[in-house]
Formats: C-alpha cells, sequence, structure tokens
C-alpha cells in the first residue's frame, strides 16, 4: 500500500449504493419525437406492434374455429361444396352454397346445431330430454363409469333413444 493513502472502508454503507441498469439510451432529436417522453414513446411503440401481433398469436382464424368445434364435418362439406361449384364453374351452386355458408355463421343458433355441443356431464343438452327417472338411470350408470365399469354403451343407447324419440 502507498504511504498516505486509507484503504476503502467497506462497512460503511454510506459509499455503496444500489445496482443500476440503463436499458434503452434514449436521444431525442428536435423533431415531433421531441414532445414525447421516454414512456410515452414505447408505450406508442408497443401499442403499435401489439395490434399487429396479436392477430397471429391468437386462433382467430376461420382454421382456428374448425379446429375448436365439436364436430365440423357439416361446415366442411359446405366449404367443399362451394369449391366443387367453383371447380365445375357453376357459379348458382356456388352462390347459394356460399350464401348458405355466410347464414350459418350469421346464426349462432344454426351453427350449434350444425357442429353439436362440447358440454359434457350435467350440462349436456341431451340430458334435457331425458325424464326423471331416466336421468337418475343416467347418474347411477356415471357412478358406475367412476367406479370402473365399461358402461359407455348403456349410457349412448340411453342417449339415443331419446333422440329417435324426438
Amino acid at each position: 500500500m502507498q504511504q498516505g493513502k486509507e484503504a476503502p472502508n467497506y462497512s460503511d454503507e454510506t459509499q455503496w449504493s444500489k445496482l443500476q441498469f440503463t436499458l434503452f439510451s434514449f436521444t431525442i432529436s428536435t423533431s415531433f419525437l421531441a414532445a414525447y417522453s421516454f414512456i410515452t414513446f414505447f408505450t406508442g411503440v408497443v401499442y403499435l406492434l401489439g395490434g399487429l401481433v396479436r392477430p397471429n398469436l391468437t386462433i382467430n382464424t376461420w382454421m382456428g374455429r374448425l379446429y375448436e368445434l365439436t364436430s365440423p364435418e357439416a361446415i366442411i362439406k359446405v366449404i367443399e361444396s362451394v369449391y366443387i361449384h367453383r371447380h365445375e364453374q357453376n357459379l348458382r351452386g356456388e352462390e347459394e352454397n356460399y350464401r348458405m355458408l355466410v347464414e350459418i355463421m350469421r346464426s349462432p343458433e344454426l351453427y350449434k346445431a350444425l357442429t353439436g355441443s362440447s358440454l359434457k356431464g350435467d350440462c349436456d343438452p341431451k340430458l334435457d330430454k331425458l325424464s326423471p327417472e331416466e336421468q337418475a338411470r343416467y347418474k347411477h350408470l356415471e357412478k358406475l363409469e367412476q367406479g370402473g365399469f365399461d358402461v359407455e354403451a348403456l349410457k349412448k343407447r340411453l342417449l339415443d333413444d331419446k333422440d329417435e324419440d324426438a
């Protein structure tokens, strides 16, 4: 050690400060950006980029809807019929099937009726048609199924009998 210089005193907490990071160096020119602060500028950038990125990250497309449906076969057949009529140059058939597809998409009840329900258990719409005795039998079959018994065929037959009656 050199003479006349003291060794640093590390036990004195007043000499130490918290660690600080500088994330962006934000130099603003004298253009229209000079009126904006650092936070305002980058908030605007994030807001604009978010509008461009969001549609690509969410399932907000036609194929996304088809993938999420319970049974999309009916909708896919209508789309295929539009394509087939276009290929055959049958403009009347293409227009009619396209209008049918638009009508399906505009009415949620028809869309739901064609694609089925994804609800299971007590919320299943098929159970609404059952009488109280049949509902009790269905609940008993569910308890047996939870116990490990294979009663899927019995449950299906109980629900299919009701569909035929309707």
